[in-house]
């Protein structure tokens, strides 16, 4: 059994890491894994497990990490420190030492749940979730995975150069502390495995991308599109690019529009803007699912500047066989594509030229989707991304089954 410890409950209708999380389960569910999801969150009782992904999870615990008998000048440190955009390590343990002494330790709840389940895995959904496992002793029957999703001290070295604030503020020695007491330490790219094997040599590091069946959908609409949450790097990469890329498209292709699709559109100033006829501004909000963000509009944009991971965006838009046009940082963990899947543009006025070519050349547009519904049915099918990780379940599996395995 699989004891999956998380800040959010997966989805396929929400962010980019609850999307990952929501195939994962899939995966594990059709692979014959018995799964256990523990929901560690500010407020446990206002969300719920999506209702197809019941069927993927045996049990569900959750865990408070605020308690209300707190005043609001109390709460609201540890409020901001467990926001999911901005969740750093180091913060997190002290506010649950500092604010949550009164009532049982998060800490021991944790140990607690592995005590009586009592799992073959522990998967910490999360390099940021990692301070809640300090009170869990170690099993020898028990292999401790953690997917990173991110290189943190990598991705707020980014943030810095964009002029970003820091979410994570933890160092490289401090992350490979979070991380050291880990079997197995996923990446979500190529590029970081390598980094992550250069920090914890001793441990095994593989690579787990995000798995995306290729759906390739119509682009016949003169509409340019955004997908992304309300995180600093979304709300900046969109702002962005409607100040100074999006005033020369719309000059080049007056019937153009651009889509802005998530919980970005609640982001401050984007209705204001959205307000202003003349920038043909739609702020759509969230969709029921993630595919109606793509039905219709001829182009991608992933303009971001700051970030590390893999964009799940990006390998969205590429299984729905959209054109796409990336910044240098989205198109991290993708290399192998950019030219022939996806165009990236290396400044906002590279961006503003390659939209309008894809916007007023329906071959160049239709090769460029084709090729990426091709990319992608190579690269994010389930055993291009899941081979690594399927043989070290399969392998620990294995030892668990044997008469002689440790207590």
């Amino acid at each position: 059994m699989i004891l999956f410890l998380t800040g959010y409950y997966p989805s396929h209708s929400r962010g980019g890491a609850q999307v990952r999380s929501a195939t994962l389960l899939e995966h594990l569910h059709a692979r014959g894994h018995r799964v256990s999801l523990v929901l560690a969150s500010r407020r446990p009782g206002k969300e719920k497990l999506p209702g197809e992904l019941a069927r993927c999870v045996d049990h569900v615990s959750t865990i408070a990490l605020a308690g209300r008998p707190f005043p609001g000048t109390l709460t609201r440190p540890l409020a901001r420190a467990t926001r999911p955009a901005h969740w750093p390590a180091v913060r997190l343990v002290q506010s649950v030492a500092n604010w949550l002494r009164p009532r049982p330790s998060v800490l021991d709840e944790v140990a607690d749940l592995v005590d009586r389940f009592r799992p073959e895995v522990l998967w910490v959904n999360g390099s940021y979730l990692t301070p809640l496992i300090a009170r869990v002793p170690r099993h020898c029957a028990t292999l401790r995975v953690v997917d990173t999703l991110d290189v943190m001290h990598l991705r707020d070295a980014s943030l810095r150069q964009a002029g970003l604030p820091e979410e994570c503020g933890v160092t490289c020695s401090g992350e490979i502390a979070l991380l050291d007491s880990f079997d197995l330490v996923l990446a979500i790219q190529d590029e970081e495995r390598q980094v992550l094997e250069e920090m914890l040599p001793r441990k095994r590091v593989i690579t787990v991308g995000h798995a995306c069946a290729a759906r390739p959908l119509p682009g016949g609409e003169p509409a340019v599109v955004f997908v992304g949450s309300g995180g600093p790097t979304n709300v900046h990469a969109v702002k962005t690019f409607i100040e100074r890329a999006w005033p020369r498209v719309l000059h080049a292709c007056a019937g153009a529009r651009l889509e802005i699709v998530g919980s970005v559109c609640r982001a401050e100033g984007l209705r204001n803007l959205a307000a202003r006829p003349e920038n043909r501004l739609m702020l759509r909000g969230t969709v029921a699912r993630i595919a109606d963000a793509y039905d219709g509009p001829a182009v991608v944009i992933c303009p971001l500047w700051a970030g590390s991971g893999l964009k799940i965006k990006m390998v969205e838009a590429l299984s729905y066989g959209k054109a796409v046009v990336a910044s240098p940082t989205a198109a991290q963990g993708l290399e192998s594509g950019i030219g022939s899947a996806f165009l990236v543009a290396e400044t906002l006025e590279q961006f503003a030229s390659a939209v309008i070519d894809l916007l007023t050349n329906l071959d160049r547009r239709e090769a460029l989707a084709s090729a990426a519904a091709d990319y992608a049915s190579a690269a994010f099918g389930l055993a291009a991304v899941y081979a690594g990780l399927d043989e070290a379940l399969a392998g620990r599996r294995a030892a668990c089954s044997r008469p002689d395995k440790a207590a």
